[in-house]
């Protein structure tokens, strides 16, 4: 088995160098093969703390994804969180979690602009389409909309690729982004009006 002379630590962030030490049988004290699989744990240098591996790759502990930006709504980001915690173990679950995200980020602006007009119901597409959000912000929302129906959707999963983790990332940081872009200048224009008296 392989493991990298250095690897980031899950724990603390920090890249650090291996500290191996093979997992033994208690009675025995015998490392453990499993045919081409073998069982290892590695120690952080810098933070002391222990990762497990197993066919050359790090099963705990799993890597979390992302914050949430905090002005992101706390519907959409408990579920933008939920996707974070399993973003390593299935991308495409979080893939599809990023997806009900969205929705509900963009229910949340579509109250904003118009409570008593904004059709919950209607398709996502229509949804984005009904904001007086810029094209720039329709594009980016209509991008998001699209990869995260490639996982939602039956029959359109995509259970093929090494991509989908990355695909994963991208969609994150994404929703991130609109809330940074556009809701959070929104809310302060908001604020600033009911400072102003207006």
């Amino acid at each position: 088995m392989f493991i990298p002379s250095s690897y980031v630590c899950p724990h603390c962030g920090t890249k650090t160098f291996s500290d191996i030490h093979p997992v033994k049988s208690q009675e025995t004290y015998e490392t453990h093969f499993y045919g081409d699989d073998y069982l290892c744990i590695t120690e952080c240098l810098s933070c002391k703390k222990p990762v497990l591996w197993y066919k050359e790759a790090i099963v705990w502990p799993l890597k979390q994804g992302i914050l949430p930006v905090e002005e992101m709504p706390e519907d959409a980001k408990e579920i933008f969180q939920e996707a974070q915690s399993i973003l390593s173990l299935s991308p495409r679950a979080a893939c599809a979690l990023l997806r009900i995200s969205l929705e509900l980020l963009v229910n949340y602006a579509g109250r904003l602009e118009n409570p008593e007009g904004f059709k919950e119901k209607a398709r996502l597409i229509d949804r984005i389409e009904s904001l007086g959000a810029s094209a720039h912000i329709k594009e980016l929302l209509h991008v998001c909309r699209v990869i995260g129906n490639e996982y939602a959707h039956p029959g359109v999963i995509n259970m093929e690729g090494s991509d989908n983790l990355e695909m994963a990332q991208i969609l994150s940081r994404l929703i991130n982004q609109l809330v940074e872009i556009w809701v959070k200048p929104y809310l302060d224009a908001q604020r600033a009006k009911e400072l102003l008296g207006k």
